[in-house]
């Protein structure tokens, strides 16, 4: 679900999707990780797609397919996966190491508990 001024922005043609590593390379932290060129190099990538059956709140409506959660429950629960939305359809986002603020970031122990 999105939601805020910007989400009124995003229709069926955005771009978004998750970035969800294998595993994290030993010595590294899950936020030191994020920031490394690699996360993205060697993270699974999944798309979601628009919800057009439902009504939702505030925003447009995105799924994934469940073997998201799975996969970022195998990753750990204290790291860090990322969550990308552009409003402009195949959109790349920017190096992770270039971004002022950390954001979009989803601790795997919040996906967790919703998920159980």
């Amino acid at each position: 679900m999105t939601f805020g001024d910007q989400a009124a922005e995003l229709d069926s043609n955005a771009t978004v999707r998750l970035y969800i590593p294998e595993a994290l390379p030993k010595g590294w932290s899950g936020w030191d990780f994020f920031e490394q060129q690699a996360f993205r190099e060697g993270a699974r990538v999944f798309e979601a797609v628009p919800v057009t059956d439902e009504p939702c709140l505030g925003g447009p409506c995105y799924d994934f397919d469940a073997t998201v959660g799975k996969a970022a429950l195998a990753y750990g629960e204290q790291n860090i996966i990322e969550l990308f939305i552009a409003q402009a359809p195949g959109a790349e986002p920017h190096p992770t190491s270039d971004l002022p603020v950390r954001r979009a970031q989803v601790e795997v122990s919040g996906l967790a508990r919703v998920a159980n």
